[in-house]
């Protein structure tokens, strides 16, 4: 269990927690996994295992090791910040003290796209990355900087973005490639 997994690694040790999931109705066993850790990985197993039970017994992956973008004036700004799926490890994924809304993660949780007033003080869409793959920073910066872009939200696959951008002061919706590329409009 998770305070075992703790008492061990206040010790300096390391821990492995196996388990197994059985289905009682059907009597079978599910499943049979197991995780190592440290006392500081407790709570990162123990979402894991909660997960893993969920995707045993339904076939889709539990939410309990996601994450969840919000927007917060904590900081006197309208900052993106990121916290795990249980409301812990709360922390600022921007801190450019400006307007920033509408985070938006890819599919595969390594990006997190958002609007930011941060770009001569105008919405544009931006891209917060973690690891590598996809650049951070401004996307379609190609278009013209006077143009409002308002929000934007990956497809499923990750591969393009849905953006609403105003044409004419109206908000209409074009679709790119989440590299910023291709931007198609689909409403008029």
């Amino acid at each position: 269990d998770a305070a075992a997994l703790e008492r061990g690694a206040q010790r300096g040790s390391v821990a492995e927690i196996e388990f197994r999931v059985w289905d009682v109705a059907r009597c079978r066993a599910l499943l049979t996994r197991s995780h190592r850790g440290g006392a500081s990985d407790a709570p990162r197993i123990a979402r894991r295992i909660a997960d893993d039970v969920v995707e045993a017994f339904t076939g889709k992956r539990g939410v309990a090791s996601t994450e969840i973008a919000f927007v917060s004036s904590r900081s006197g700004n309208a900052e993106i910040y990121v916290m795990n799926a249980m409301g812990g490890d709360q922390r600022a994924a921007t801190r450019n003290k400006s307007i920033n809304a509408f985070p938006s993660w890819s599919p595969d949780g390594n990006a997190i796209v958002y609007m930011s007033y941060a770009f001569r003080r105008s919405p544009h869409l931006f891209r917060l990355v973690r690891g590598g793959g996809e650049k951070a920073g401004r996307l379609l910066e190609t278009l013209d900087a006077k143009r409002a872009v308002y929000r934007g939200v990956y497809d499923p696959r990750g591969a393009r973005l849905a953006v609403v951008i105003s044409v004419d002061g109206a908000p209409e919706i074009f679709t790119v490639d989440a590299d910023g590329r291709n931007l198609r409009r689909l409403t008029n």
